[in-house]
């Protein structure tokens, strides 16, 4: 893209069109509407990215003006962080295609969004399972098609992707006026889900056009900044792993005994820095707008109070951050883990059987098993004392004593995970 949707000044202006793209179609009118279904789909991520941080804000001023939360207009947000998504919407009903009917959108279901953004990103080729000729075969695939019968591809992706959306729209309209002050936590979730959802399509939609024009691109700038609906909980789950770890290690000191509270002013200050740097942290921003603010509440308590109450919150805060454990039953992680666990297992056991037959055979198979390892670290402080030590000797994996030292780890993380 010519312009990061961050970077946008006016969220009702539509982007730059990508140059790129433009010049990978020779026909004009494809070119045109590929480049509308871009920009409006950008435009839509834009407003879309924008709804943790304006809720957040709310929070924020309800803080400072002594406002509950629950009198957030909820309905004031969802009206401008999804006027992108009806815009884009409305336009992907107008290049619907005339074979599209509504009977055959009926079977997409609007949970099958982030698999279909799965389905549309570049695939990944494994040379060694199949003839080369069929891999080239298959890269070469989109080159064989005319503009206009990969624009028919396009649009017929689009007309699903746009069923879904407008169930969610649907959903959200019939669900939202029926908030009121006194269950504005459950507008907000309902908000912050149909957010994730959204994206997912929208960003499905945006893979499909470049996949099929310019299968080269990188989807890394097709829209800074998005993270998917799992790649925002990894970074969140990560990251509240790191601050417990370090939020524990002040609070053992500050709830020890210590008559001269040197070392409890010591370790208050210590926090305090700790805090603070979260805050400002991408993990902190991707966290749900409560989540989040909750956080910042302990930073401001911690950063205002003396030693004596300082104690007592830094040890709410350690409960409140074990409490957020609970991010590990959402349903994107749990798939997710058992995904991870499962290549775990299959590649300890494909590097032990090699192993037998000579140590360096089992190279790579345990290379994979240590990323998979990696995959799962904040999952829990005792499996992320494991990780930790693989992450560290992950240089070194070439080396023979080092390869069965990640095995015995690898092994006993998986036994931790079965458990």
């Amino acid at each position: 893209m010519t312009s990061s949707p961050s970077t946008l000044a006016d969220p009702r202006v539509l982007p730059p069109a990508d140059a790129r793209l433009l010049a990978a179609i020779r026909d004009p009118q494809l070119a045109a509407t590929a480049s509308e279904l871009v920009q409006h789909a950008v435009l839509a991520l834009f407003d879309l990215q924008r709804l943790d941080e304006s809720l957040f804000a709310r929070y924020e001023a309800g803080r400072r003006t002594g406002t509950n939360a629950a009198a957030l207009d909820v309905q004031g947000v969802s009206a401008t962080i999804f006027r992108g998504l009806r815009a884009f919407v409305a336009l992907c009903r107008q290049r619907r295609p005339a074979s599209s009917t509504s009977s055959s959108s009926a079977e997409f279901d609007l949970d099958d969004l982030e698999a279909v953004a799965t389905a549309v990103k570049p695939t990944d080729f494994n040379l060694d399972a199949g003839d080369i000729g069929d891999v080239l075969s298959s890269l070469d695939e989109h080159l064989h098609l005319s503009e206009a019968e990969r624009m028919a591809t396009v649009l017929e992706k689009l007309s699903s992707i746009e069923y879904g959306l407008t169930s969610l729209l649907d959903d959200l309209d019939a669900r939202l006026p029926k908030t009121s002050s006194a269950n504005a936590g459950q507008a907000l979730e309902l908000l912050d889900d149909l957010q994730g959802s959204a994206s997912e399509g929208v960003y499905a939609a945006l893979m499909a056009v470049y996949e099929a024009f310019l299968p080269d691109a990188d989807p890394s700038t097709l829209a800074p900044g998005y993270l998917t609906t799992l790649q925002r909980a990894l970074l969140v789950r990560r990251g509240l792993a790191g601050l417990a770890r370090e939020v524990n290690a002040q609070n053992e000191v500050l709830q020890a005994a210590d008559p001269t509270n040197a070392l409890h002013v010591t370790a208050l200050e210590t926090l305090r820095l700790v805090m603070a740097r979260f805050v400002a942290s991408e993990p902190c921003k991707a966290m749900r707008p409560a989540d989040r603010f909750q956080v910042s509440r302990f930073e401001v308590q911690l950063r205002e109070q003396p030693v004596g109450p300082g104690r007592l919150t830094a040890e709410g805060l350690a409960r409140y951050l074990e409490s957020l454990g609970s991010i590990n039953r959402r349903e994107v992680l749990v798939v997710h883990d058992q995904r991870k666990a499962t290549e775990l297992r299959e590649a300890v056991a494909e590097a032990r059987q090699l192993s037998l037959i000579r140590a360096r055979l089992a190279l790579e198979p345990a290379r994979k098993a240590v990323t998979a390892a990696l995959a799962l670290f904040g999952k829990s402080p005792a499996t992320d004392a494991l990780i930790t030590s693989l992450r560290n000797a992950g240089p070194a994996l070439h080396r023979e004593e080092v390869l069965e030292l990640a095995l015995r780890v690898c092994e006993r993380l998986s036994k931790l995970l079965t458990a």
